[in-house]
């Protein structure tokens, strides 16, 4: 309303007169207003109004049954902007006023009293603003902190807490015109450029105050149709950090204990909580410390790399974390040197179960390694020698042969491990060949047909067959060949004889030829 009698009229959410304000839900209250602000609802059902009388601000207190209750000037001569109201958390009212170049804060209670506990006692609190400025609003962010905002040539805002003091400054944020007009936001964080001619144009933000972080583009570009309306919106987050350390578990329980260190030059990277962008990385500090600071309010993954032979005792290495703008979020890595669990996969001729001399590994057999719950964590192959290994945190695991095929265990395909912190841990797998023809070609210098411990390794490179099938010995010896018929298997130990024999009249044939060299 602007201009005579203050004129207030209340309906229900039915959008019917509510008899019970006023005469049959319009109240007419005497007071001689140029301009209303604001008004605001109290939890008791009575109004807050915020209007401007001549060159005067006030406030007025209306009952809820639409009956003045009290009514004071807040700002005498030089009302110029704003006369916004909030409502704080407490329940008490911060309304804003301009005046040469100063925006004011001035708290009251429900009664309309100037509470003296904000501000040390003064009530009030002002900042500066440009010169440019020509507006003074308010503005209560999500953790009861109060925004002064100044508008006109420039955008300023300074942020003060619950009692009054100083939280962030006083900025210069400004929103331009394809680098030249200014913007006057309102109390409510708007802001609006009129008259523009059809066409592209761009709005710039600049300065934003301490504190704060930008959410948006820093600049927006529009195309505005004739005779039509384009928006460009600004985000503002409050900012977050988050920190913690990467250390050394010697005792591997995921706490950082005394006496433990910290472990330094450790990549830790903040990414977003999709897991798709990266935020930021950082290397641990000399005590293993990290930290990422000014982060904008919401929900991240925190993500560390385990230097090399070290495994974490803090899984797990990607963590979920929400930064929010009123504290610091602490996460702590602890990682350990890792142990080792290895074995060998080996054909155990003798069927004693034991990896005797003479015997052979079996290369590319899959092993698996799972966690004590049965999840499996790795699975490798064995080498050429039938070895393998695994560096891991400390702790029970179950280690899993596969046979490979045409073999069958000797011993159990699957074995529970205890594996210490820093140490290692075995499980090896013996394996018998199944309807098959296997030994070794070696060179039986004696002729005793026992491959006894000082005579040569085995020969690679000799074919042999069987049944048509043709297959060549390994580095050490080794040959396997499928039975394809059942009473070939009575054939296995003079087989075996015959090559050793033959190998044995080669070997001798070798040592002769030898002899007669000059």
């Amino acid at each position: 309303m602007r201009g005579g009698t203050l004129t207030l009229t209340k309906a229900t959410s039915a959008m019917v007169a509510d008899g019970t304000f006023g005469s049959s839900g319009v109240a007419s209250l005497g007071e001689a207003v140029d301009f209303i602000n604001d008004i605001i609802a109290l939890a008791d059902g009575s109004l807050i109004v915020s209007a401007t009388r001549g060159a005067d601000q006030v406030l007025i207190k209306v009952t809820s049954t639409g009956v003045v209750a009290s009514s004071i000037t807040i700002n005498s001569g030089a009302a110029t902007g704003g006369g916004d109201i909030v409502l704080g958390s407490d329940g008490k009212i911060v309304v804003p006023y301009y005046d040469a170049g100063t925006c004011t804060l001035a708290r009251y209670t429900d009664s309309l009293v100037l509470d003296n506990t904000f501000n040390s006692n003064n009530g009030s609190v002002s900042t500066a603003m440009t010169d440019s400025s020509v507006y003074c609003g308010v503005w209560q962010d999500t953790n009861d902190k109060y925004l002064a905002v100044g508008g006109g040539g420039s955008y300023n805002i300074a942020r003060f807490d619950s009692a009054g003091v100083l939280d962030s400054g006083a900025g210069s944020m400004q929103l331009r015109l394809d680098g030249g007009g200014y913007a006057s936001p309102d109390g409510s964080m708007r802001y609006a450029f009129t008259g523009l001619n059809a066409g592209g144009h761009y709005v710039e933000i600049s300065g934003v105050p301490a504190g704060y972080t930008l959410t948006s583009p820093q600049v927006q570009n529009l195309n505005i149709a004739t005779g039509g309306v384009a928006s460009a919106n600004f985000g503002l987050a409050l900012q977050g950090s988050a920190v913690g350390a990467v250390f050394s578990d010697k005792d591997g329980d995921g706490l950082f204990d005394s006496g433990e260190q910290g472990i330094s030059n450790v990549t830790i990277t903040l990414k977003s909580a999709d897991g798709l962008t990266v935020v930021s990385t950082t290397t641990t500090d000399a005590n293993g410390g990290y930290s990422f600071t000014g982060i904008p309010e919401g929900n991240y993954l925190i993500v560390e790399t385990d230097p090399s032979g070290s495994a974490d005792t803090t899984p797990p290495n990607t963590v979920p974390v929400y930064v929010s703008s009123t504290g610091v979020t602490r996460l702590n890595f602890g990682d350990i040197t890792s142990g080792n669990v290895y074995g060998v996969v080996f054909i155990d001729l003798n069927g004693n179960g034991t990896f005797d001399s003479g015997e052979s590994g079996m290369t590319n057999v899959i092993v698996t390694i799972y966690d004590e719950y049965g999840v499996p964590v790795s699975m490798v192959r064995t080498d050429s020698d039938g070895a393998f290994s695994k560096a891991l945190s400390a702790g029970t695991y179950f280690v899993e042969e596969q046979d490979p095929e045409n073999f069958t265990s000797v011993s159990p395909n699957r074995v529970q491990v205890v594996l210490p912190v820093g140490g290692s841990a075995s499980a090896n797998f013996a394996d018998k060949a199944v309807n098959t023809v296997t030994g070794f070609l070696y060179s039986d210098l004696n002729g005793n047909g026992i491959k006894d411990e000082s005579e040569p390794g085995g020969i690679g490179g000799i074919d042999v067959t069987l049944d048509g099938v043709t297959v060549t010995t390994s580095a050490n010896g080794f040959t396997c060949l499928p039975v394809l018929h059942r009473e070939h298997t009575q054939l296995l130990p003079m087989l075996l004889q015959t090559l050793q024999i033959l190998q044995t009249v080669r070997w001798f044939l070798l040592l002769q030829k030898m002899t007669r060299l000059p």
